[in-house]
């Protein structure tokens, strides 16, 4: 479309967890689609980032959800501004569901479910009133259905709750041209994977081999240009086939 690489310099993303792992190839694809980016992270491990064009890092530690929105909005102004929100962030937690305590609980539900739905809220009638809003979710591993599961039962109840958040977002918003997606990536190494972690993923994984996050981009890139907003609601598994 003429005039379509203006437009998106014109636009404004936030990446939470954008310095790193899958976050950080988030905030690739936004700066090559030529946005300005704003990334919430950990700058100090990612010195690369220092300098580059289009992109503005906030560093802070994610504790709830009104902590990190307030001091957001003390750096970078009120979060109304926002024309795409990605999430690529959230705790883990693994172990059975006898030994999950209540702030177990209420930390991954918190952070992995609350946090992005406080900024949906947040960010959402900028988005209605400029009739332009990208919204990206990450669920967990096999989150796109309702599982059982042995060892992480707290995480993905949390992360399933994105599947809610997103459907609900389009039924309101798609009017307005804003669309809000979910990808449940597989197995993908990253710099927070344990070697434990990997040999699972190995044993697993229908291919043998974790992902990388570069390789989310395209799906990534797909998401966020979304022509039409044909894609809205949508809650895809990136799983490898696991």
């Amino acid at each position: 479309m003429p005039g379509q690489e203006t437009t998106w310099k014109t636009k404004k993303a936030l990446v939470i967890g954008g310095t790193g792992g899958i976050g950080l190839s988030c905030t690739h694809t936004l700066l090559d689609l030529g946005c300005q980016v704003t990334a919430l992270g950990r700058p100090k491990s990612r010195p690369e980032l220092a300098g580059v064009q289009g992109l503005s890092v906030v560093s802070m530690e994610i504790r709830t959800p009104e902590q990190t929105i307030a001091q957001l909005q003390d750096e970078t102004g009120p979060l109304t501004q926002w024309d795409i929100l990605i999430c690529a962030f959230g705790p883990y937690l693994h172990g059975p569901l006898t030994l999950a305590a209540p702030g177990d609980w209420q930390h991954i539900t918190l952070l992995n479910l609350a946090l992005p739905g406080a900024l949906v809220s947040a960010v959402l009638p900028g988005m209605m009133e400029r009739r332009f809003g990208r919204i990206l979710l990450f669920g967990g591993t096999g989150a796109d259905r309702i599982n059982g599961y042995r060892q992480t039962a707290v995480y993905q109840a949390a992360k399933a709750g994105l599947g809610v958040l997103a459907k609900s977002v389009s039924s309101q918003a798609a009017e307005f041209g804003v669309s809000c997606n979910v990808i449940c990536p597989g197995y993908i190494a990253t710099e927070y994977y344990s070697p434990g972690l990997l040999a699972q993923a190995r044993r697993h994984l229908p291919q043998g081999e974790p992902g990388k996050p570069e390789d989310l981009d395209e799906l990534i890139r797909l998401l966020v240009k979304n022509p039409a907003n044909l894609l809205n609601g949508a809650i895809i598994s990136a799983g490898q086939g696991l």
